[in-house]
Formats: C-alpha cells, sequence, structure tokens
C-alpha cells in the first residue's frame, strides 16, 4: 500500500501543481455540510488527500471544500446525476469523479465496508438500466485512489511514476 504522499506525487504527475481555482481545502464545516447532506461518511484518506494535495479537485475528484458555487463541487455534481433521465446515477450512488462523457464513480451507499463505503462505477449516460455488475469495486477509497492515480500516473510518466513508488 502506498503512502498518502506518494499517491500526491503521483496525482501531481498528471494534474499538476495547479488546483481548479474555484475549488478550496475542506474544512471542517464543510464536511459537515457535505455529509448531513448526502447521507453518508465521507473517507478519511479522501479528506486528507484532499486537505493536502493542491490540485485534487483539477483532475478526477469533486470539491469538497467551502466553494459551494462550483459546478465541480461534490454537492453540486450529485445534485446534476441524481435525476430520472440520462445521465444520471440511482439514488444511492454519491458521485465523487466524473469525466464530462457520463463516466462516473462514486459511494456506493448500501455498500458499507467496515468504516467506509465501497465505490463503484456507472456510465450515467445509460441512466438507470446501466448494469455494473461486470466493472471494478473497490471496498475502500485508498485502494481506489491507489489504482486511479498509479494509472494516470504511468499513462503520463512511466519513469517518474516508478521512481515514486519504488521511494521508501
Amino acid at each position: 500500500m502506498l503512502a498518502l504522499e506518494q499517491l500526491i506525487a503521483l496525482h501531481g504527475l498528471f494534474a499538476g501543481d495547479l488546483p481548479n481555482p474555484l475549488a478550496t481545502v475542506p474544512t471542517e464545516a464543510s464536511i459537515l455540510h457535505i455529509q448531513s447532506t448526502i447521507g453518508i461518511i465521507l473517507p478519511q484518506t479522501f479528506i486528507e488527500f484532499a486537505r493536502r494535495c493542491p490540485s485534487y479537485c483539477s483532475v478526477l475528484f469533486a470539491s469538497i471544500g467551502e466553494d459551494y458555487n462550483d459546478e465541480c463541487h461534490i454537492l453540486n455534481i450529485n445534485r446534476d446525476f441524481h435525476s430520472n433521465k440520462p445521465p444520471c446515477v440511482p439514488p444511492w450512488m454519491v458521485v465523487f469523479n466524473h469525466g464530462r462523457d457520463g463516466d462516473c464513480e462514486g459511494f456506493d451507499a448500501r455498500q458499507r465496508c467496515g468504516d467506509e463505503y465501497s465505490i463503484v462505477y456507472w456510465e450515467a449516460s445509460q441512466g438507470l438500466a446501466f448494469d455494473n455488475s461486470s466493472w471494478r469495486v473497490d471496498k475502500c477509497f485508498h485502494d481506489y485512489l491507489e489504482f486511479t492515480v498509479v494509472y494516470h500516473a504511468k499513462a503520463r510518466d512511466r519513469a517518474r511514476a516508478e521512481e515514486i513508488i519504488r521511494a521508501v
């Protein structure tokens, strides 16, 4: 398992060091507001990653700060994807990552694994009829984060990504 510092460094290989100018670092107030609104507890790894990685919201992840008017904020993304017509996701899914093409990844609020919720994929352009049973499921956010940033970092700069991975 890679350390959070390594995951942040790997994320920087493909996301750069510049954050989304509208995204803000999560605060206790924003986390409590988000959790009470969406009805789940955000994983501590996601919160710490967002607090320590300046570019967390520039690529892949929804903002979890106090920037509630940003279209990339987790509350706005979920409001937009929870409808009855495509692109949409089921009511039990809390989206934290989406591609503009309808690819969504999020917490399955039905599937709690210890202190966290499983992470699933959903093709929102196919609406509620989408069958995600053959897609990868991660049991915790750290596993998802590691898989995702390693994949994207190696695609951008394989040699540098391997250096970061091997660092102790």
